[in-house]
């Protein structure tokens, strides 16, 4: 292929003609957008007795009950942790304490729903993890009937999309240990 030095008459510079190569410039601009959207949100949550526990007394007054949930991700943040204490008296729950958590926290309440005491944790936002406990007392006198169905659940959303939610929950049987009651006979051997 011939290339001239001196281009013919009536060709530009970026034609393919050029004399040399210091204008061979082009540019070219796009618009375009990116869309994040948020992933998969999968909380945890626990609930046990303090001192990893399995049983209470029977008539015992303030047995301690820790929780924690998790957002799972730290592109994700707690909401609401729920627990639900199916047959439990409300007289039987209190002593709500979050401890260094206390700040975290934007609103707490303790309610009954029907027979079922219901303890309800909103979170400020930003909130990625949440630890704390409740007292429970043994919730029918005289009887060692186990408390059976106590249900945590924690929810949360995606920080940046807060369509994207999730939750994760454990349920747990406090088991009741029988004591003998004042004034009661027992007889054993037959």
């Amino acid at each position: 292929e011939r290339r001239d030095a001196n281009p013919p008459a009536g060709t530009r510079a970026g034609s393919g003609a050029e004399p040399d190569l210091l204008d061979n410039v082009s540019s070219d601009s796009v618009a375009f957008t990116v869309t994040v959207a948020g992933g998969e949100v999968n909380p945890t949550a626990a609930l046990a007795l303090a001192g990893g526990g399995g049983c209470i007394k029977e008539d015992s007054l303030d047995n301690v009950i820790n929780f924690t949930a998790s957002s799972g991700n730290a592109t994700d943040e707690l909401t609401t942790v729920v627990i639900e204490l199916p047959n439990v008296p409300l007289a039987a729950v209190g002593g709500l304490d979050f401890g260094a958590d206390a700040g975290k926290v934007q609103s707490s309440s303790i309610v009954l729903n029907g027979s079922t005491a219901v303890i309800t944790v909103t979170l400020n936002p930003g909130v990625e993890s949440l630890s704390g406990s409740f007292t429970l007392d043994a919730p029918v006198q005289d009887s060692d009937a186990d408390l059976t169905g106590l249900k945590i659940t924690a929810n949360a959303q995606d920080k940046t999309d807060n369509t994207e939610t999730g939750a994760g929950n454990l349920t747990i049987d406090i088991h009741v240990d029988a004591v003998v009651d004042a004034g009661a006979s027992v007889t054993t051997g037959g």
